[in-house]
């Protein structure tokens, strides 16, 4: 069975108290992987993606922000994927961001050219390889913002999460 197809564990927003709380606004929804908050977003205007990273930073996070970009669009022709990387990369204040799609070496190139270090700029050629890189990744206290990645592909990275650490335990 495939990463992204195995069934995941749904979080509810009165999860323990070790899990990290929920960050709402409009368009968006965010899930607690223990105590690392996972944002979900999507969109590609400026106003969206603007929300998207006033709310990760309003995460309040104590770690690293981490970015997950999906470049898989129905309209990827008409997007200026360096300017979506660039903006998600400076401006959320990326420690890691990770590209998923046709388009993700030119989102990839926009967030190292923000000052970067080049092994936190990392291009995945599927959801399941990223998925499985920013689990290796990702620590309790991270925020992630996963912009329009498939809430599939966030589930398994919430069980996979949730697997590693409670392996660690």
């Amino acid at each position: 069975m495939d990463l992204l197809q195995k069934p995941a564990r749904t979080v509810s927003k009165d999860a323990s108290p070790e899990s990290a709380s929920y960050i709402s606004s409009p368009g968006q929804a965010a899930t607690s992987a223990k105590a690392a908050l996972l944002i979900e977003s999507r969109g590609l205007t400026e106003s969206a993606l603007d929300e998207a990273i006033v709310t990760l930073l309003a995460a309040g996070t104590r770690g690293k922000r981490l970015i997950w970009l999906n470049t898989e669009t129905n309209d990827s022709t008409t997007v200026d994927w360096w300017n979506v990387g660039q903006r998600l990369a400076a401006k959320g204040q990326a420690s890691l961001f990770i590209a998923t799609g046709l388009n993700a070496r030119e989102a990839a190139l926009a967030a190292r050219d923000t000052g970067m270090f080049l092994g936190d700029v990392i291009v995945c050629t599927d959801e399941a390889t990223a998925c499985q890189v920013l689990a290796d990744r990702i620590s309790p206290s991270d925020a992630v913002l996963l912009h329009g990645v498939n809430p599939i592909a966030a589930k398994a990275l919430l069980r996979n999460c949730e697997q590693r650490w409670q392996s660690a335990a």
